[in-house]
C-alpha cells in the first residue's frame, strides 16, 4: 500500500536555544502538528534526519505552533530546519482536513444531510473570512461557506457530507 504525505506547514524560524522551531500552516490548513506525529522534511537537511517525530507541539494561535522534534536540542539542529516543508501521513490527520484540499475538491459531489444532492463543487473561493463552495448543479449555482463544524465526512465515493444550518446556502443572483 502505497503512503499518501500532506504538506501541512512550514519551518519559520528557531525559538530559543533549546531545539524548538516555529511552524506556520500552507494552504490555508489550521495548525495540525501533535505530540507524536511522524514528520518528514523536505528537503532533507544534511545534518538531521529527515523523519522527525513531534515532542511537543504547543501555542498555536491558529496557523502558526511552537515545536520540539525528538532528537532535535540544540539551537544549530534547529536551524537545519528552517525553510523545510512539513509533510505528515494523509491517514494521521483529521478527517476535516479533506475538506481543507481545495484542488483534491473540484468536482467533488456535495451533499447535505438535510437536503440531499446539492450539486458538484465548481471552485473553491478564497476569503478573507473564510472560504467558499461553488456548487453547479442543473444549471444553478450554490455558494456554501467552508467550514469545519459543517463537514460530517466523506461517501464511499469521494463525496462531501456536510450538515447546513438553514441559511448558508445562497443561490445565483442572492
Amino acid at each position: 500500500m502505497r503512503i499518501r504525505w500532506k504538506t501541512i506547514a512550514r519551518v519559520v524560524k528557531t525559538h530559543a536555544t533549546s531545539g524548538e522551531v516555529v511552524v506556520s500552516s500552507v494552504h490555508g490548513l489550521p495548525a495540525l502538528l501533535t505530540e507524536g506525529m511522524e514528520a518528514a522534511l523536505v528537503p532533507p537537511a544534511l545534518k538531521v534526519p529527515r523523519f522527525l517525530t513531534v515532542a511537543r507541539a504547543a501555542g498555536s494561535d491558529g496557523t502558526s505552533q511552537l515545536v520540539s522534534f525528538e532528537g532535535i536540542g540544540t539551537l544549530s539542529a534547529a536551524k537545519e530546519l528552517v525553510g523545510k516543508a512539513i509533510l505528515i501521513r494523509a491517514d494521521d490527520l483529521p478527517d476535516e482536513v479533506g475538506i481543507l484540499d481545495k484542488d483534491a475538491l473540484i468536482g467533488a459531489r456535495v451533499e447535505d444531510l438535510t437536503r440531499g444532492h446539492l450539486g458538484v463543487i465548481e471552485a473553491v473561493l478564497a476569503g478573507s473570512a473564510q472560504d467558499v463552495f461553488v456548487l453547479r448543479d442543473a444549471g444553478r449555482e450554490l455558494l456554501i461557506p467552508v467550514r469545519s463544524e459543517f463537514f460530517e465526512g466523506r461517501s464511499d465515493d469521494g463525496g462531501i457530507i456536510l450538515d447546513l444550518p438553514e441559511g448558508s446556502i445562497l443561490m445565483e443572483g442572492e
